[in-house]
């Protein structure tokens, strides 16, 4: 169970650290805390002790995993980039502005017919990578 609770200890260092601040992190500091609270009993209790510890450890490991692999964005709106990005290309189209890198139109990378251009659209790029 050490082996579990040292990447945890050592994200907790680099969430000290972040700018995101404690806010943040403060649902991983909770996690982490109860890893700590199992592994201070010392030893693995087991599976099948009333007083197992497993679940401090090992469940609030799993719970860190799925929060720090979750999407979110630092507003905690998940959706909030594509807003700020629409917003953006609505004020610049008004104004008749492009961005350099435009290319003049939008690409549909769920759409089939436009993924059968993809290929060809890319090659020129792709081969002059590979010299």
């Amino acid at each position: 169970m050490q082996t579990v609770v040292k990447p945890a200890r050592e994200l907790r260092t680099a969430a000290k650290a972040d700018k995101a601040g404690p806010t943040f992190w403060s649902e991983a500091y909770a996690l982490i805390d109860t890893m700590e609270k199992g592994i201070g009993v010392g030893k693995d209790l087991g599976a099948t002790s009333p007083t197992t510890n497993r679940p401090d450890v090992m469940g609030s490991a799993h719970k860190l995993a799925d929060w720090h692999t979750r999407p979110r964005s630092d507003t905690g709106d998940d959706h909030a980039f594509y807003e700020a990005w629409n917003a953006y290309k609505t004020l610049h189209q008004e104004h008749g502005q492009r961005d350099a890198d435009d290319m003049g139109e939008d690409f549909d990378f769920d759409d089939p017919e436009e993924m059968r251009r993809l290929p060809g659209l890319s090659a020129p790029y792709l081969h002059n990578a590979a010299h």
